[in-house]
């Protein structure tokens, strides 16, 4: 018969033996390095406030407790006030390791049954206009408007940012995921893209378009050396912090806001514009609920006119 805490007399109730005990339960499970690396920030972060109030059984962080922990780290100590989605990500992983905790019966319950989350405010994330992604294409297209005999070495890098975004922005793919994409994984006759163990470690399956491949034929052909990798840099295989890179040069050189994650939120709403079907978008992008995939979707005021010339009550019954 398993015993609750209070009278198991072996185990530790320092909260840093617990935070060891839940990242070693985590390591357990085989999430993310960067999950993993999220939940050690937020929670070691919590145990040095802990220290500094004399806070150091976990039995004794009550919903009070944690409420004034919430409320303190909400301006540093400087008076600035912290990023509503830090304060949220804190929230989140200490409910995390609560739920742990009541689990593995080192607490009979949960004092995140008895708190709110931190409100986070709804901003609209703005996808690129076509203007932008023209303005990209065009950018990276000065190779292609050179006799051939004149194209260098930076031609072909411009040909491969050129390939990496219509990629992207064809596929919906998340920059690691793009980054770990192997040539073997892409079909350059049908456009299927394998995306092997994505987030979550799923597989699944995207496309990119005839005009996409005509770019990544071209920038495959042009490849130094035929190996496994297919986004190659100039010291080896492009990293998914290499590939964000990139487009933070791009940003810089032609002032358009642009980032791989804008790029994927640009994939979604233009699929949704052109008439896919929800669930099968959200299979292409990984999503496992559709909750998931509506953030990414910003529906601009255009978007509502358009529907609403298409399907207004009045205009279909009187005209």
């Amino acid at each position: 018969m398993n015993l609750y805490a209070s009278e198991n007399p072996w185990l530790s109730f320092e909260i840093k033996d617990q935070i060891e005990s839940y990242l070693n339960d985590c390591r357990a499970r085989r999430l993310s390095p960067k999950t993993l690396e999220v939940y050690s920030f937020y929670l070691g972060w919590f145990q040095k406030w802990g220290e500094t109030v004399s806070l150091t059984d976990i039995r004794k962080a009550d919903q009070v407790i944690l409420r004034n922990f919430l409320e303190s780290i909400q301006t540093t100590d400087k008076g600035v006030k912290r990023s509503p989605h830090t304060i949220h990500g804190m929230y989140r992983s200490l409910r995390s390791f609560f739920t742990y905790l009541v689990k593995e019966e080192v607490l009979l319950v949960s004092p995140f049954t008895k708190l709110m989350a931190p409100r986070l405010p709804k901003k609209r994330l703005l996808p690129l206009t076509e203007d932008e992604i023209k303005s990209i294409i065009n950018h990276w297209s000065e190779w292609e408007r050179k006799p051939k005999s004149q194209r260098n070495g930076l031609d072909l890098f411009q040909l491969r940012n050129l390939a990496l975004f219509l990629f992207m922005l064809d596929s919906g793919v998340r920059v690691e995921e793009c980054a770990n994409t192997k040539l073997a994984e892409v079909d350059l006759k049908s456009g299927r893209v394998f995306i092997r163990s994505g987030k979550g470690e799923k597989d699944r399956i995207t496309f990119v378009s005839e005009t996409t491949l005509h770019y990544l034929k071209q920038y495959i052909r042009l490849l130094p050396a035929k190996g496994s990798e297919l986004w190659v840099g100039q010291f080896g295989p492009l990293t998914s912090q290499g590939i964000q890179m990139i487009f933070k040069r791009l940003a810089q050189e032609i002032g358009i806001q642009i980032s791989p994650h804008k790029i994927r939120r640009s994939f979604a709403i233009m699929m949704l514009r052109n008439g896919a079907d929800l669930y099968r978008l959200k299979e292409m992008m990984g999503h496992s609920d559709i909750r998931t995939l509506e953030r990414y979707l910003y529906i601009q005021e255009a978007d509502i006119s358009a529907s609403h010339f298409a399907h207004s009550p009045v205009r279909n019954l009187l005209e």
